[in-house]
């Protein structure tokens, strides 16, 4: 079984952590990020008060996995935000830096492992611990629960309506019939020190469309709720 839910707001933006001056996002939460939105919603503490570094959230992470899909089109919306030097407490005292977000964004999260029954309790009963928020502060979310599914093999030769984890084989996709399509490398999982350790690179359409496989295909993909997904590794 996997629990589903559609993330939504506003803006969204999931930095890229190679970026300095400007704050450039991935167009949608990488895997990182979706274990923030559910220990978030589940309430395990990070402990960052204690030490900067802590992100004990990920200890209770293990053995689940993720599948993400993009429900709207990507819309890029460029802006610059002011920052207040903390340390000086003059308001007079800020740095404007550029931020890259996606507007209007609706993911849909899908989540299977040990968390499963806990996560749709507290989405059934829309009783998040903490406020879940799109990748920084100010992208407040909406959280809607889809359901629980069962997880069944799809056909030999699918589509896939989910964004793509590449592994060591490259897959074999229509491109006529897929379209234009996309690749980026994103984080997989971090340690409980907030140290990287795991990136995956991904395939994946800006556009709500599938991407279609060739018959001589072999990539795994399974059935949730109707929709076609891949997983990513479990954590």
């Amino acid at each position: 079984m996997a629990c589903v839910f559609d993330i939504s707001g506003r803006y969204a933006m999931f930095r890229k952590s190679y970026t300095t001056t400007s704050s450039i996002s991935f167009p949608f939460p990488p895997p990182t990020a979706a274990a923030g939105i559910i220990g978030a919603i589940l309430g395990f503490p990070h402990n960052a008060n204690q030490r900067a570094d802590r992100a004990d959230y990920w200890f209770k992470m293990r053995g689940t996995r993720v599948a993400i899909k993009i429900n709207r089109p990507i819309n890029w919306y460029r802006t610059g935000i002011n920052f207040i030097n903390t340390k000086t407490y003059k308001m007079s005292d800020h740095t404007q830096i550029k931020h890259q977000f996606v507007r209007d964004p609706s993911y849909r999260i899908y989540v299977d492992g040990p968390l499963e029954e806990r996560l749709c309790e507290s989405l059934r009963n829309r009783n998040f611990h903490f406020s879940p928020f799109l990748g920084v502060a100010y992208c407040e979310a909406t959280i809607d629960w889809v359901g629980q599914f069962p997880i069944l093999k799809s056909p030999i030769h699918p589509v896939l309506d989910s964004v793509l984890p590449v592994g060591a084989g490259i897959p074999k996709i229509d491109i006529r019939k897929t379209g234009n399509l996309n690749q980026t490398l994103i984080p997989l999982q971090m340690s409980m020190t907030r140290r990287l350790q795991k990136t995956v690179n991904v395939l994946y359409k800006t556009e709500n469309a599938p991407i279609v496989f060739r018959e001589e295909d072999e990539t795994e993909v399974n059935c949730v709720g109707g929709d076609a997904v891949s997983w990513f590794a479990p954590w």
